[in-house]
């Protein structure tokens, strides 16, 4: 798939500040994941955008920082754009000609809630590994059978983010989540429906991460976004009392 279209209006010689090389490199980041599958490498990025090497590795950094990318530990490089995960996954999800692979569960339906497009997401039970399909089509999915499982806490989800989301798991039913617990001698952590799932997706990846007004919900906008999708336990609490 060719590149994505540059950018309208950038003003490349303002990308020597940190606040609009970063913009320029979210938008760029973005722009490739959805045009390609997947995001760009540190060298494809300066190259498109005319800044350094440097620069660029410089701004991937303070963006993880930020908790809007994750980088692979010894590379740097992108390993993901929430929800886009820069290699395969257990949740391809296809959407027009394009294969995009989710982090996780809920990640895969973030994919088609970021492109408000019609997509298929093909995955397994956590359990049992029995193939599941989950499809969107006109902005809502279709009837399914399963729950997903989220096994850690909201507060806790940063300790360890590729742990976090390689938890969040798609399964037939709460008796094979139950498996899954005591099989890998986990507790049982929050267990949602699809439809919840779904509309957790929508209000959390249903924002232009590209546009230059888009930002990290706070911690108190977090929380607000959980209880608006029914997630009032304890679980999801993401301040202390």
């Amino acid at each position: 798939m060719g590149r994505p279209p540059k950018q309208a209006g950038v003003n490349l010689g303002a990308l020597s500040l940190p606040g609009a090389l970063d913009l320029e490199v979210r938008r760029y980041v973005y722009d490739v994941a959805i045009a390609r599958g997947v995001p760009p490498t540190s060298r494809q990025a300066a190259a498109e955008l005319g800044v350094s090497l440097e620069q660029v590795r410089a701004a991937f950094e303070r963006l993880a920082a930020a908790h809007v990318l994750v980088l692979e530990r010894d590379t740097r490089e992108i390993l993901m754009a929430m929800p886009f995960s820069a290699l395969e996954t257990p949740f391809p999800t296809r959407a027009g000609e394009t294969t995009y692979h989710g982090n996780c569960a809920w990640d895969a339906l973030g994919i088609a809630a970021m492109l408000k497009q019609d997509a298929r997401i093909d995955t397994t039970c956590g359990c049992c590994s029995f193939p599941m399909s989950l499809r969107v089509a006109a902005g809502s999915l279709e009837p399914a059978a399963g729950v997903v499982h989220f096994a850690v806490p909201a507060r806790r989800f940063w300790d360890n983010i590729v742990f976090t989301l390689k938890t969040i798991l798609l399964f037939r039913s709460e008796e094979h989540l139950s498996r899954w617990c005591k099989e890998w001698n986990q507790p049982q952590g929050a267990v949602l429906s699809l439809d919840q799932s779904w509309e957790l997706a929508k209000a959390w990846y249903g924002a232009d991460r590209r546009a230059a007004e888009w930002r990290r919900p706070s911690l108190e906008e977090a929380e607000a976004i959980f209880v608006a999708t029914g997630l009032t336990a304890a679980f999801w609490r993401l301040r202390s009392e």
